[in-house]
C-alpha cells in the first residue's frame, strides 16, 4: 500500500499542487483537484522520461521519487517565498464560506468515485502473463522499465495467479531500440504510462485507467459547467443551482462515451483528450505569464502524446490573442518546444526527424491535389475522384465517424450539443467548434480506418462537454423547445437516409487490410449497429473482467528486482525473433505450472498466435537459458546445474516474429536427467508447432556433437497409433499426439505434442533403469 500513497499523490500530486498554489491560487474544489493532477503530469513525465531516456538508465520508482521530490521542493520555495512577500505587501489571502467549502468537497469527492468506478468496472486490455506486453502502449513501457541488460521485470497474473517474470533483450541504440514499438506508439504515452507501472506493475495500467478516466470526467465536468453557468435569460440563480450536479451527469455521460470511441482502456487518444481537455479550460481565462508557461506545459505533452492534436492550434492561437496578450501567447508558444525537447530527441535518434507521426504514414497512397503531389492514406473527393468505402465498411468516414460518436455519446447529449452550437452566442459556440474541427476534417477526408484508430477523433471532441452545458442552458432558460424536436426529426431522416447510401469500393490498399480486419463484423450488422442510436450513451464496459482489476490493485507492490536474484518459473520473453538474443537464469518449479487460460485465447488480441511455451522438467538448480534466432531459425540452449529433485521450467516465447520462424534446434546440457521439452499450439487448424509454421510438421535430426539438435519442418503429420524408427541410430516414436526421441549420452528426451493441455504421451517407451536410481525420460 506503500506505493498507493508514493503514486500518483506526490510524484504528481503534490509538485502540481504547488504549482497551483503558486500560479492559480484563486482555484478551489474539483479545478483545483483536476490542475494539481495535470500540471503535476506536465512538470515530471517529461523530466523523468528525458533522465532515464538520454542517459539510457531503466525507469524506477526510486529515480520517479526523486524527480517529483525536486520539483516539489522547488515549487514549496517559490511558494513559500511568494507568501513572504504578500505578507510584506500587507495582503490577505480570500476565504471561502463554509457552505461553498462542503459542496465543493462534495464534487470532488463525486468525481473521484466516479472515475474510480468506471476504472474498476473493467481490467485494462491484456493483463495475463501472456499478454501483459502486447498492446502497443504497454511494450512501449516495458522498453523504459527492462533495458535489455537487466534482470526482468516481474508482473502479476490476475487468472493464473502468479508472478511471472518477464524478460527483454534489446538494442540501446537508436533511442533504446524502440523504433518498432514507436511506429505504433508514441513518445509522450510511452513517458506517461511508464510511471504508474514503475510501481504497481500490471497494476500501473489500472492506475493510468484511473488518471486518464479523472482527467476526462473532471474537466468535461468543469467544463459543462461553464456552459451551463451562460445566462440566457437572467435567470442567474436559477442556473447556478442546478449546473453543478448537471454538469457532473454531462461529464460521466461524456465519458462513458468517450470509453465506447477508445475501445479499450489505456488508450492513448483517451489521454491526449484529457490533456486537450485541460488546455482549453487553462486558454479560456486571461493567463498570465507563469500561467501561460503551465499551460504550454500542458500542451506540449498533449501534442508528443498525439500528434495530430497540432490541428488544436489555430483555435489556441484565437483563445491565447483574443485578449492582447501578446507577452502570454508568445510564452505558451515558446515554451513548447522547451517541455518537449526530450520528446523531439527521440522522435529524432528514432526516425531521423523531430516532428512527425509515424502510424498516419504506415499506409501511403499517392495523391494530386491543385498540383501538390504527396504520399498519405486512401482519401476521398476533393483528393479523389469521389466519394468511396473500403471493402469491410458501409461507409466512408466522412458518414462513419459521425454516426460511431452519436452512437458512442448517445442522442441525447447530441441534442444539448447542437442545442448549444445553433443557440448560444457566437462569440462562445463557434470558438468551441472550431476546436476541434481541424483534426475532425483530416479525418473525415480518409477512406477507412481499422476499428481502433477511430479514436484518433478523440483528440477533436474535447469541446463538446462545453456545448452541451451552453445547450443546457437554452434550455433551461427555456428556448430551443422547437429546435430539439426540429434536430430530432432530422437525426432520425439522416440515420434511414444512411441505410439507403451505397458507395463504390475502393480497390486501393487501406489501412484495416492488416490489422483486424479477420474479426470484423458484416457489413449488415455494422450498418444496423451505426444507424440505430440509443438516446443515452453506448456502454460498453467488460464488466465480466472486472474482478481482475481490483486484483491486479490488491497485489501491486514496490519490490524491483535486484540482481542477485534467480527468477522462479514461469519466464516469458518478448522479442523481434529476427534479432533476439536473451540470456536469462530461472529457477524450475516442483509442480508445472501452465497457464490455465491458453486455450482460450483464440480470437484474442494479435499476438497470442504468435505464442509458444517450452515446458522443460530439468534438476531442480539455476538453469541457464539462452534463445537466439536470425528470423527464420530460433535456437534454445539450456545448461543446467546439479540438483537432487526434479523440477519444472515454464519459457515463453511471445511476440510478432514467433510465426515466421521455420527451423528450431533445441540443445540440452543435462548430465543428471532427461529433460522433457514441449511446445503448445493455439487453435483447431492442422497439428503444427507456432514457432515453427502453420502446417503438418515432421522431425529431422541433425547430429551435433554428443547432442542430437532436429529440424522442425513442414511434412506429413502423424498418424493415430504409434510408430517407431531409426534416426541415425537413434530410435523415435511418433504418433497423433507428437514426437519422442531419445538421444547422447545423457539420453536427452524430446517430446512436441500437439495438444493442451498436455495428456499422456501415446508414444512413451518403457523408460530404462539407470545407475543413479533416476530413470530417463521422467
Amino acid at each position: 500500500m506503500l506505493s498507493l500513497l508514493l503514486f500518483p499523490t506526490l510524484v504528481w500530486g503534490l509538485p502540481g499542487l504547488l504549482a497551483v498554489r503558486l500560479a492559480f491560487p484563486a482555484a478551489r474544489g474539483l479545478e483545483r483537484l483536476m490542475l494539481a493532477l495535470v500540471l503535476g503530469m506536465a512538470l515530471v513525465v517529461p523530466t523523468a522520461f528525458g533522465w532515464s531516456f538520454l542517459l539510457r538508465r531503466s525507469l524506477s520508482p526510486e529515480a520517479l521519487l526523486l524527480v517529483g521530490g525536486l520539483w516539489a521542493t522547488a515549487l514549496g520555495a517559490a511558494v513559500w517565498w511568494r507568501r513572504g512577500r504578500e505578507a510584506t505587501a500587507g495582503a490577505a489571502p480570500a476565504g471561502q464560506a463554509p457552505g461553498h467549502r462542503s459542496r465543493e468537497l462534495a464534487l470532488c469527492a463525486t468525481v473521484l468515485g466516479l472515475a474510480a468506478a468506471l476504472t474498476l468496472l473493467e481490467a485494462p486490455r491484456a493483463v495475463e502473463a501472456t499478454e501483459v506486453w502486447a498492446p502497443c502502449p504497454h511494450q512501449s513501457a516495458f522498453y523504459l522499465l527492462e533495458d535489455g541488460r537487466g534482470e526482468g521485470v516481474e508482473s502479476w497474473d490476475p487468472q493464473w495467479r502468479l508472478r511471472v517474470t518477464h524478460f527483454m533483450e534489446h538494442a540501446l541504440e537508436p533511442g533504446y531500440g524502440m523504433t518498432k514499438v514507436l511506429t505504433y506508439q508514441r513518445v509522450g504515452s510511452t513517458a506517461t504510462l511508464v510511471q504508474p507501472v514503475a510501481f504497481f506493475g500490471a497494476g500501473g495500467f489500472v492506475v493510468a485507467t484511473l488518471v486518464y478516466y479523472l482527467l476526462v470526467l473532471g474537466f468535461s465536468t468543469l467544463l459543462a459547467a461553464r456552459g451551463l453557468a451562460t445566462d440566457p435569460s437572467g435567470a442567474t440563480e436559477q442556473n447556478k443551482k442546478h449546473s453543478t450536479w448537471l454538469a457532473v451527469l454531462m461529464g460521466l455521460v461524456f465519458t462513458v462515451g468517450v470509453r465506447a470511441i477508445a475501445t479499450y482502456t489505456v488508450n492513448e487518444n483517451v489521454l491526449a483528450l484529457g490533456l486537450s481537455m485541460a488546455t482549453l479550460w487553462l486558454v479560456l481565462r486571461p493567463l498570465g505569464a507563469l500561467q501561460a508557461v503551465l499551460a504550454g506545459g500542458v500542451f506540449a505533452l498533449c501534442l508528443a502524446t498525439r500528434p495530430m492534436c497540432v490541428g488544436l492550434v489555430p483555435a489556441l492561437i484565437w483563445y491565447l490573442f483574443r485578449h492582447r496578450q501578446w507577452r502570454s501567447g508568445a510564452l505558451f508558444l515558446a515554451v513548447l518546444p522547451l517541455y518537449a525537447a526530450a520528446f523531439l530527441v527521440a522522435h529524432h535518434e528514432l526516425f531521423g526527424v523531430a516532428v512527425t507521426d509515424p502510424s498516419l504514414f504506415q499506409v501511403r497512397t499517392r495523391h494530386e491535389f491543385l498540383g501538390i503531389e504527396f504520399t498519405f492514406h486512401p482519401l476521398i473527393w476533393p483528393f479523389f475522384r469521389e466519394v468511396v468505402r473500403s471493402a469491410n465498411e458501409p461507409f466512408p468516414l466522412l458518414i462513419q465517424l459521425p454516426l460511431e460518436h452519436l452512437r458512442a455519446f448517445g442522442v441525447g447529449f447530441g441534442l444539448l450539443v447542437a442545442s448549444g452550437l445553433m443557440m448560444a452566442r457566437r462569440s462562445e459556440s463557434l470558438p468551441a467548434a472550431w476546436w476541434g474541427i481541424p483534426g475532425y476534417a483530416l479525418l473525415l477526408a480518409i477512406v477507412s480506418l481499422d476499428h481502433h484508430k477511430l479514436s484518433y477523433a478523440l483528440t477533436a471532441v474535447g469541446a463538446l462537454p462545453w456545448l452541451a452545458g451552453l445547450g443546457g442552458a437554452q434550455l433551461i432558460a427555456g428556448r430551443g423547445r422547437l429546435l430539439v424536436p426540429a434536430v430530432a426529426l432530422g437525426i432520425a431522416a439522416a440515420l434511414f437516409g444512411a441505410t439507403r447510401l451505397d458507395f463504390p469500393l475502393d480497390d486501393r490498399r487501406q489501412y484495416n487490410d492488416e490489422v483486424g480486419a479477420w474479426s470484423d463484423p458484416p457489413i449488415e450488422e455494422k450498418t444496423r449497429r451505426l444507424t440505430r442510436p440509443a438516446l443515452w450513451p453506448a456502454f460498453e464496459f467488460d464488466v465480466a473482467t472486472a474482478g481482475l482489476a481490483f486484483d491486479l490493485l490488491a497485489t501491486a507492490r514496490w519490490a524491483p528486482r535486484t540482481p542477485e536474484e534467480v527468477p522462479e518459473s514461469p519466464i516469458f520473453v518478448w522479442k523481434q525473433l529476427s534479432e533476439i538474443r536473451t540470456r536469462f537464469t530461472g529457477l524450475p518449479t516442483p509442480e508445472l505450472l501452465l497457464p490455465p487460460y491458453l486455450g482460450d485465447l483464440d480470437g484474442g488480441i494479435e499476438l497470442t498466435d504468435s505464442l509458444a511455451v517450452f515446458l522443460l522438467r530439468l534438476p531442480m538448480g539455476p538453469t541457464g537459458i539462452v534463445v537466439s534466432s536470425d528470423g527464420q531459425r530460433l535456437e534454445v540452449d539450456v545448461t543446467t546445474s546439479p540438483a537432487a529433485e526434479l523440477g519444472w521450467l515454464t519459457v515463453g516465447l511471445v511476440d510478432d516474429g514467433v510465426e515466421n520462424v521455420r527451423e528450431v534446434e533445441l540443445r540440452i546440457d543435462s548430465a543428471l536427467t532427461a529433460p522433457w521439452f514441449q511446445t503448445l499450439q493455439l487453435g483447431d487448424s492442422a497439428p503444427h508447432l507456432r514457432v515453427v509454421s502453420n502446417a503438418a510438421i515432421r522431425l529431422e535430426p541433425v547430429e551435433n556433437g554428443d547432442r542430437l539438435g532436429f529440424d522442425v519442418v513442414e511434412g506429413e503429420a502423424a498418424e493415430a497409433g504409434c510408430s517407431e524408427q531409426q534416426w541415425h541410430g537413434t530410435p523415435v516414436w511418433s504418433g497423433a499426439g507428437g514426437y519422442r526421441l531419445e538421444s547422447g549420452p545423457h539420453r536427452a528426451a524430446l517430446r512436441i505434442s500437439r495438444a493442451f493441455p498436455p495428456g499422456a504421451d501415446p508414444c512413451r517407451p518403457p523408460a530404462p533403469a539407470r545407475s543413479d536410481g533416476v530413470n530417463a525420460g521422467q
